[in-house]
């Protein structure tokens, strides 16, 4: 969903019609999208969730 919404001149509408969803659907798709590509980049800057495998 982020990665098609990030092209140039892509609308909500074109989304629309390609994903065949209304929009309600898919700006709820783009927010769950944006909101796990936040949470993996924060897991893996964070030293302590990529150090865990070492602690047994």
């Amino acid at each position: 969903m982020t990665d098609f919404m990030g092209q140039p001149n892509v609308s909500m509408k074109m989304a629309f019609a390609h994903f065949g969803k209304t929009e309600p659907t898919i700006r709820k798709a783009l927010n769950f999208a944006k909101t796990e590509a936040n949470q993996t980049d924060s897991t893996q800057h964070d030293p302590q969730v990529n150090d865990q495998s070492d602690a047994a």
